[in-house]
């Protein structure tokens, strides 16, 4: 967060999103939450529609058409994350519409549709800046098939994205001083790191993060439709369209890519099209009959399973890097919500200084920027690591470089009165969250702030002088 008397705005992808549920907002009674679950809900129905509608279209059986709509159902990547508030949502229903149009205009040999579909792609790329490569794959794909026109009104349609990028990196170098993501956004190492291809790390996250994605039934889908199709249909455009975007994504943006699950929406919707596509290009056996009820058996089966292993937990909570890497599909439960004391004292300590100061600088454990955005409050919020990162096996993998960008690391006099000179009137830290308590205190002293011994359970209030 920033703010005070000196701007530092930090800007990233363009808010289509956030525009929309701010109208929505406006325009009605609804919360900014609600709106915002009322609009993530919209994207994912949207995704499924599209998702029919491209099923729909196949030169296939009405029971197959129906098979084919319901794969989007045993997704993981899109079950854990088309819901989710983030512009890779977004990003996931512009990519799966452009794919579509793409390959039913190429089917039906609809120049327009394939067009249409191009200028889709490059309009992601204002939504989410790394869906450029992507894009650029489907771009090339498209030039080496001789369509032209449709690869330039792609490269057309992305300028607003690249003007936006552009844009955004100009105005966050203003933010460098007070905000540690925009510090993480302008290193290279934070997109991608090129020490991680020799750490066994990278591969064993990626390969949990294509297991989270795709679930046991899209990595048997795919392996087998891979060794199913004719040598030949390994270099055509499906093929591009299934792994193309994908690899691009991994090789470019490695670190995120085993970081960051969601990342996984800009890559996915191709994925699905590509795999589905190259599939209709599997000969026909002589026993067709018994064939076809062997996969489909199979396909109903490993459905079966995805669903059965995302609900109990059986495969991917054991194997995956974090207990709770992908969640149950429905999760009933018969006891009331806890409720963390810590979070309580936190929103009380927050709530009695929202009407005192305009800024308020939080020194502690992770968690206050929720607390910050539910009470409309503004200021800082820095996080102070109970261990040293560098230290800390688990963070081994993250570049050194990183490491010293953390705003923890800044805490100092100078750091204190940077901020009250932007306007920072209290200064809240949590005692048990920060390991070196009476030092920081006597920096926000020196600084200018005084301790004020008011009732505040497991914090500590300065406030300006």
């Amino acid at each position: 967060m920033s703010g005070g008397t000196k701007p530092a705005p930090f800007l990233q992808e363009f808010p289509l999103a956030q525009y929309a549920i701010c109208l929505l907002n406006i325009s009605s009674r609804l919360t900014i939450a609600q709106a915002g679950q009322l609009i993530s809900t919209l994207i994912a129905v949207l995704c499924v529609l599209v998702w029919f509608r491209y099923a729909w279209s196949l030169s296939l059986s009405s029971v197959d058409r129906i098979l084919v709509g319901s794969f989007i159902f045993f997704v993981p990547g899109f079950l854990r994350d088309g819901l989710t508030a983030v512009p890779d949502a977004s990003v996931f229903l512009i990519n799966l519409t452009g794919a579509y149009l793409i390959v039913s205009g190429r089917r039906g040999r609809r120049d327009g549709f394939v067009t249409l579909g191009a200028i889709l792609l490059g309009f992601a790329v204002l939504i989410k800046g790394p869906t450029l490569l992507p894009a650029a794959v489907i771009g090339f794909a498209l030039l080496r098939e001789g369509r032209w026109r449709s690869a330039a009104c792609l490269c057309a349609a992305s300028i607003p994205g690249l003007a936006w990028a552009a844009l955004a990196h100009s105005v966050n170098k203003a933010a460098l001083p007070v905000n540690e993501m925009a510090r993480f956004g302008a290193l290279r190492e934070w997109w991608w790191n090129p020490g991680l291809y020799d750490q066994l790390w990278w591969y064993r996250n990626l390969s949990f993060t294509i297991y989270d994605t795709l679930g046991l039934f899209g990595i048997v889908a795919c392996v087998w439709i891979v060794f199913s199709v004719p040598r030949r249909a390994l270099a055509s455009f499906e093929f591009v369209l299934m792994v193309g975007p994908a690899i691009a994504m991994f090789a470019a943006f490695n670190f995120h890519s085993a970081t960051h699950p969601y990342y996984s929406l800009e890559w996915l919707p191709f994925t699905m099209v590509g795999a589905v596509e190259l599939a209709m290009k599997i000969p026909k056996r002589e026993n067709s009959r018994f064939y076809y009820a062997f996969i489909t058996s199979s396909m109903i089966c490993l459905a079966i399973l995805t669903v059965a292993e995302r609900q109990m937990g059986l495969v991917e909570r054991k194997i995956a890097r974090n207990a709770d890497a992908v969640q149950p599909l429905f999760h009933r439960s018969t006891h009331a919500p806890q409720t963390d004391p810590r979070d309580e004292l936190e929103r009380a300590a927050l709530r009695g200084l929202k009407n005192r100061v305009s800024f308020v600088a939080y020194i502690g454990t992770p968690g206050a920027e929720i607390a910050f955005s539910e009470l409309g409050m503004r200021g800082w919020v820095v996080v102070m690591p109970a261990v040293d990162p560098d230290l800390n096996p688990k963070m081994r993998h993250i570049p050194a470089s990183v490491l010293r960008e953390a705003e923890w690391r800044r805490i100092s006099v100078n750091w204190f009165r940077e901020h009250l000179n932007r306007g920072m009137g209290a200064v809240l830290i949590e005692t048990a969250g920060t390991p070196n308590t009476p030092e920081v205190v006597q920096w926000a002293e020196t600084a200018g702030l005084h301790d004020v011994p008011e009732d505040t359970p497991g914090y500590i209030l300065l406030l300006k002088n």
